[in-house]
Order: C-alpha cells, then structure tokens, then sequence
C-alpha cells in the first residue's frame, strides 16, 4: 500500500518557487488556482517526495492507496461521489442555516440542516459507468444517482437509504435524477479516530466538530459490533472538518459490490472503514 497527498500551496509561500522547480525537475504536473496557489499530487514511492512535504506552509491532505484486494477484504466502507454535476442554484433554500460567524470571506455557518429539495439549474447528463454524482460546493457526501441506480438500489433490497428529488425553480422535480438521503445515524462512539485531533466546539450552541492535526481520507474507524444489523447504508453523527459539517456516507460491502463490482461506476470513490 503506498499514500497519495494532495498538495496546495500558496505562491506567496516562502518555499513556492523553490517547490515549483523540483516539480519542473521532476516533470510532476501542478494546476494553478486562481493565480493564488497551485496544487499537484505526490506518491510515497517517489524519491524526492519527502523533501518536498518538508517544504510545504500548507497541510497535505493523505489518501491510501488500497489494492482491489484490501478493498475486497473489508465489509464497511466511506462512499463518495467526486463529480461535481448538481449545480445548485439557491442554497438558503434547500438549508436552514444556524450559529453564523464571521470569516475571510464574510459571514459563514457551522452548521446547516437540509429542509427543502436541491434547487439545480444543472443536471448531469448521465451514460454508461456513470450514474452517481455529487453536488458544485465541492461536498462529496451529498451524492444523487440516475433512475437506473435507483432502481438498481431498490431491486437490490438495499437498505438505509431514501430518496428526495431535485427540482427546477418552479418546484418540479427534475427527471432521472434524484437525491440519496440517509436517515439512520451512527453516533460518534461507533466511530475510532485515527491520528492526533483536536475538538472544537461551537462557541453558540455547544455542538462538538473534529479537526485532525494531519487531516486525510484515512482517519476514522468503524466499531462494525455498534452497526445495526439489517441497515446497509448510515450517515454520522459527527463530521471531521472546521466550518461547514458534511458528515460521511457509510455503507456496507452489499452497496460496494453493486456499485464497483456490478456497475463498474467510475466517479465514485469507496475507503474501507472496518
């Protein structure tokens, strides 16, 4: 098993041009950002990949690379949709906002609480390998799917999982496409946190989020005894990020077969928890 990190630094950043020379040297590929910052990914196997780490300001972000064997060997995992094809047009519609604070960027909430439909004035235009997708605010747990994984979810007894639709602004729905709600929550004490973390409390209503010091993709745990039988997909009670609280999808090996294994989907993404 090798580790990816994905890497965004800010070119005012002492080391950037530095960073970006070894790049260059090494023909490994950076994006820029906005004219602010440019990200690149590196793997543990490359040479020179801790010397760069070593001349980062910002915090990489981990992901493990599991083989299909380790992935098949696992029973509970995270699932993700990572495109980003719901473009949502009105979001103090579709959520109740609560505890506001003031940021860089101005006035922000810590915590949201969906109420109404997605209102989306872009939907996906769905093919072959492609059935489930995620919402343009970059959030990979609010995933919808295609009426074909729909009803390939619904013939396959899965269970754990509602489903909402996506409406235009005349409050239609929208057709083949749908939102996945999970309405069984697993609470924090299901949950082992792996790596160095921090709690932060809301200074408003008392509610507890959790900041790791090395955040990654790999950083909770299932305690698989505390999962109700007979439920194959949960959403947390908790959530592993500062700001807005986006709490992760988890679901049982029944729901990665169907989706890797027998729909082949591309632009999903499964980390096996327990």
């Amino acid at each position: 098993m090798k580790t990816k990190y994905r890497c965004l630094e800010p070119y005012k950043s002492a080391n950037s041009s530095k960073i970006i020379k070894i790049l260059e040297e090494e023909k490994i590929k950076y994006t820029d950002i906005m004219g602010n910052a440019f990200v690149f990914y590196l793997y543990s196997d490359h040479e020179r990949t801790k010397e760069i780490l070593g001349y980062l300001q910002e915090k990489y972000y981990m992901e493990a690379l599991f083989s299909k064997e380790e992935m098949e060997a696992t029973n509970w995992y995270t699932f993700e949709a990572t495109r980003h094809d719901i473009e949502s047009s009105d979001d103090h519609f579709t959520y109740q906002y609560s505890c506001p604070y003031e940021s860089e960027i101005g006035i922000r909430y810590r915590h949201e609480k969906q109420v109404n439909p997605y209102l989306s004035k872009r939907t996906p235009k769905w093919k072959n390998n492609y059935n489930f997708c995620s919402v343009n605010t970059g959030d990979y747990n609010k995933i919808f799917c295609s009426d074909i994984a729909k009803m390939m979810i619904e013939n396959r007894g899965i269970t754990g999982v509602e489903f909402m639709p996506v409406v235009n602004r005349k409050n239609i729905p929208t057709e083949n496409v749908s939102q996945l709600r999970f309405p069984n929550i697993l609470p924090r004490e299901a949950f082992v946190f792996i790596g160095e973390y921090t709690e932060i409390v809301c200074p408003t209503c008392g509610k507890i989020n959790y900041e790791f010091v090395q955040p990654g993709y790999d950083n909770i745990r299932v305690k698989t005894e505390l999962i109700p039988n007979g439920i194959d997909m949960f959403s947390a009670e908790m959530s592993t990020s500062r700001g807005w609280i986006v709490p992760p999808v988890i679901v049982s090996k029944k729901v990665y077969n169907l989706v890797v294994n027998e729909m082949k989907e591309k632009h999903v993404r499964f980390r096996p928890i327990g």
